[in-house]
C-alpha cells in the first residue's frame, strides 16, 4: 500500500507493504519447519543433528525477535525512510 503526500506526490508517507513487514516472521516458520524437517529425518542421532536441531529454534526466536522490533517501529512511525 503506497499512500502518496498530497503536496507532493513523489513522497511516500508509507513506503512498506504488509509483506514486507511480515518478512521476519516468513524467515521464522522456514527455522521452525527446518528445524521439524530434522527432527524427523534424523531422529536427533548424532550431535550434528542435535547442533541443527537446536540452532533452527534459536534462529527462529531471533526472527521472531526481530519481528517484535519491527511492528514497534512501524506502530510508532519510527521505520526508516526505504528508497
Amino acid at each position: 500500500m503506497k499512500v502518496h503526500n498530497k503536496e507532493n506526490p513523489n513522497h511516500n508517507i508509507m513506503p512498506y507493504d504488509w509483506l514486507t513487514l511480515l518478512y521476519p516472521a516468513e524467515w521464522c516458520f522456514r527455522f521452525f519447519i527446518a528445524s521439524i524437517l530434522i527432527l524427523i529425518v534424523s531422529h536427533l542421532s548424532t550431535p550434528i543433528s542435535q547442533i541443527g536441531y537446536w540452532t533452527m529454534p534459536a534462529a527462529a526466536i531471533g526472527a521472531f525477535l526481530l519481528q517484535l522490533r519491527v511492528l514497534y517501529l512501524f506502530t510508532t512511525g519510527r521505520m526508516p525512510e526505504s528508497e
